[in-house]
């Protein structure tokens, strides 16, 4: 029943392989995070696709869905899964940075009080909390155009001009960035994020389109293992992927190498994992993927990350290039990240199953 990839019933229900393709991209912006070396191969090959990967997932949703929404109901619903948790978390992360710099007499404290105000309210975002205002900018514009026209083709140059308007945002930015001022640099970066994550929404929402004419071809376990293996070729050709980091508008030297890896490294994982979860349970990835935003919104902007490989590197061993050991200091470091995640989020969620059987008691 969830392992079609063509339909959603009208009140939709979760898809195991949707939420293992998430919890695996949260896998590696965590791995990624606690890792301090830009060579590591598997952060390398995660940078390709991992942030992408939940928006193409976004777009594809909404094109296997055939319930009919209100554009304010979906604004609405869009505001309250995506921003207020933004200002909630960023509030907290405020919190902990500023009582920290407290504790150890720093200076400069108001300075710093206003750069995460400033951060936070042009929606550049402290740390990974960048990522909610991002896909909730691409989801609105997504809903701004969608019901407009659902034909192919109206979509299709969408996607070309949307395509065309990044890349050339790249080689301006890429000549400019250094001498712009952050508070033209912040909302010009927030802005061309959105509009590049809309670019992968309504990707997403073309593979289901064109999956339904092609399914066996496009959506074929031998297609997806194609894909992934082309992927990570490209991932490890250096010249292709130079200064990748989505989150500072860095799309390589290529942008249009980075749209294909993205796109075929997404597809790629998500048709492999369609394919293992209908025959084994892949409880940890889908935990992951099931509370995504949870994990994105903690694990580096409250300074879990930070504190844990400080701990571990002054406790047990400190390796800060390529080698067996840095990568057995770096499992170590992501293990115990996860552990202190999966804890705080028993909590979170037994707190709210509480309260929301308080509420329907009254």
């Amino acid at each position: 029943m969830q392992e079609k990839l063509v339909k959603l019933p009208t009140k939709r229900k979760r898809i195991d392989y949707f939420d293992a393709a998430k919890g695996l991209g949260m896998f590696l912006i965590i791995w990624d995070h606690a890792s301090v070396l830009s060579n590591d191969v598997i952060s390398v090959w995660g940078a390709s696709f991992k942030v992408c990967l939940f928006f193409i997932i976004s777009g594809m949703l909404v094109g296997m869905s055939d319930k009919k929404r209100k554009k304010s109901d979906t604004f609405k619903k869009l505001f309250k899964s995506l921003i207020i948790p933004y200002f909630i978390y960023s509030a907290l992360s405020v919190a902990m940075h500023i009582s920290g710099l407290l504790i150890m007499h720093k200076k400069n404290i108001l300075s710093a009080l206003w750069s995460d105000v400033f951060t936070t309210i042009s929606f550049r975002g402290i740390s990974a909390l960048w990522f909610l205002p991002c896909i909730f900018i691409g989801r609105a514009i997504f809903e701004l155009i969608s019901y407009k026209d659902k034909k192919m083709p109206i979509k299709l140059l969408i996607c070309l001009f949307t395509f065309g308007f990044v890349y050339l945002n790249t080689f301006i930015f890429g000549h400019f960035e250094s001498s712009m001022n952050k508070y033209l640099l912040y909302p010009y970066i927030t802005i061309m994020k959105g509009i590049t994550a809309f670019l992968f929404i309504c990707i997403g929402w073309l593979l289901v389109r064109i999956g339904k004419k092609y399914k066996k071809i496009l959506f074929s376990l031998p297609s997806g293992i194609i894909m992934l293996t082309v992927n990570t070729g490209l991932c490890f050709v250096v010249v292709f992927n130079e200064n990748v980091n989505f989150n500072s508008f860095h799309l390589g030297m290529f942008p249009i190498i980075y749209v294909i890896r993205a796109i075929i490294g997404s597809l790629g994982v998500i048709i492999i994992l369609k394919a293992v979860t209908s025959r084994i349970r892949l409880r940890f990835l889908t935990y992951m993927g099931v509370n995504s935003l949870f994990f994105m919104a903690t694990h580096h902007p409250l300074y879990i990350t930070k504190a844990t490989r400080k701990i571990v590197n002054r406790c047990l061993m400190n390796y800060n290039t390529l080698s067996v050991m840095y990568y057995i200091q770096l499992i170590i470091i992501v293990a115990l990240i996860l552990l202190i995640e999966f804890a705080l989020c028993e909590l979170v969620n037994k707190r709210r199953i509480i309260l929301s059987k308080l509420k329907k008691q009254k």
